[in-house]
């Protein structure tokens, strides 16, 4: 492990390095959310065209 920086421009730098870290960790859990609610919308929408295909009847059937 390291020992803590002496200088102020490094503590200064781990201190940034740090927080971006945890806003990409943030980002990366809202992409993922993101994510699934795509995935959430994309099988609603195939099931609505799923029932409108249904109410379209075949052709020759008329």
């Amino acid at each position: 492990m390291r020992s803590p920086p002496e200088e102020p421009a490094e503590a200064a730098q781990a201190e940034v390095t740090t927080a971006q870290a945890e806003a990409a960790a943030k980002q990366r859990t809202a992409l993922h959310a993101n994510a699934i609610a795509v995935e959430r919308d994309a099988i609603a929408l195939i099931n609505i065209c799923k029932q409108l295909w249904s109410l379209v009847p075949p052709i020759g059937r008329q």
